[in-house]
């Protein structure tokens, strides 16, 4: 519970209840005077509309700042400190920020390093790296004319952007990390050949432009390094991989798998087999068909035909002369609703499908 005692009313006729503010008199800004002569009847009487105002701005004061209005003659000076608290100090700000602005109006390239209390804390409990916080080069200089390598400072004067300044192990000096970089004299410059005028003509000559770049197999492209030269290699798709008779492509893992997607085999009379659009195929039976003789097949080609039966089953398959079955016998198909069978074949010759069905799998 808050404790009002430090602004409380001890006199007599003090109330715990604030009863209602007067009316004003005058309008306007309204001041207090003095009166005319020792007995005149004429000076500001203070009423008690103005004391409770005055008493209750203090207490709120004290309360808003975090404080607590108990008895005391501190308590306005602890709210005060309380807000500097809360802001930068004085001696960082400087005249740049009038009293009362907040540190989070403050903007990037305003002169000042912004953090908290828990990164200042970090940034003091760095390694002995860190050498402090200086007005100038000079002032670092001054306080470690010597330094090692991965020490730092900042440099913060209050009026330009703070920067970081570091060792340079090289140069044996402090190097404002924001300033602009020293220009290279070439003629300083040690370990170089004593022969170097023309860097871009001596590494032109390392390569002679007469040079070529050959290419072999189903790599296309190159030529003399005379200019940029770029080497091709054609990569093969899906189609190349069914076709199965393309040389001149590389294939690509991706292109292997689509080629081996299914492909589906229109309902027909008789079904046609195409081998040059596919390996593996798929159909659903609609009707009792006649699975025609494959075309453009290629030795050593194999894959499967998914056969479905539709939702009236027991269509028949019978096959053209050219598939080639076991004992030469052909097989039946599962008869049941949604059946699923697969037969699968490998090409022999443009005349001989070597095939047999596995049935049952659904």
């Amino acid at each position: 519970m808050t404790d009002y005692s430090g602004f409380r009313f001890t006199g007599r006729n003090a109330t715990p209840i604030r009863p209602t503010d007067s009316p004003q008199a005058e309008e306007g800004d309204v001041w207090a005077r003095d009166r005319t002569t020792p007995g005149a009847d004429n000076g500001t009487e203070l009423d008690a509309t103005w004391l409770n105002r005055v008493k209750a701005n203090l207490e709120n004061f004290v309360v808003g700042c975090g404080g607590n209005p108990a008895a005391g003659d501190d308590q306005l000076l602890g709210a005060v400190q309380a807000i500097l608290n809360g802001y930068a100090t004085i001696a960082l700000l400087g005249d740049r920020v009038e009293v009362g602005s907040a540190l989070t109006s403050l903007s990037d390239g305003d002169g000042f390093v912004r953090m908290t209390d828990a990164e200042r804390t970090k940034l003091a409990s760095l390694p002995t790296n860190y050498k402090g916080s200086f007005a100038n080069m000079a002032a670092l200089e001054a306080a470690h004319a010597v330094g090692a390598a991965g020490d730092w400072a900042i440099l913060m004067n209050g009026v330009d952007p703070a920067t970081v300044a570091m060792w340079d192990t090289d140069s044996t000096a402090w190097v404002d990390t924001d300033a602009a970089p020293a220009t290279l004299d070439w003629a300083s410059v040690t370990g170089k050949p004593s022969d170097i005028t023309n860097i871009t003509s001596l590494l032109a000559a390392k390569v002679a432009t007469t040079r070529t770049v050959s290419t072999s197999g189903l790599a296309a492209g190159g030529g003399d390094l005379s200019a940029d030269r770029t080497i091709d290699v054609p990569k093969g798709a899906a189609a190349d991989v069914r076709g199965g008779t393309n040389d001149s492509k590389a294939l690509t893992i991706k292109a292997i798998y689509d080629g081996l997607a299914e492909v589906n085999l229109t309902q027909a009379s008789t079904i046609a087999v195409d081998l040059a659009t596919g390996l593996n195929f798929e159909t659903t039976m609609t009707d009792n068909r006649i699975l025609g003789n494959p075309s453009n097949g290629v030795p050593g080609q194999s894959g499967r035909i998914r056969i479905v039966q539709d939702g009236t089953g027991s269509r028949t398959l019978a096959y053209a002369s050219n598939w080639h079955f076991e004992g030469d016998v052909a097989p039946t198909l599962s008869t049941s609703i949604s059946a699923i069978d697969y037969l699968d074949y490998e090409v022999i010759s443009s005349s001989i499908v070597r095939a047999k069905l596995s049935k049952g799998w659904a």
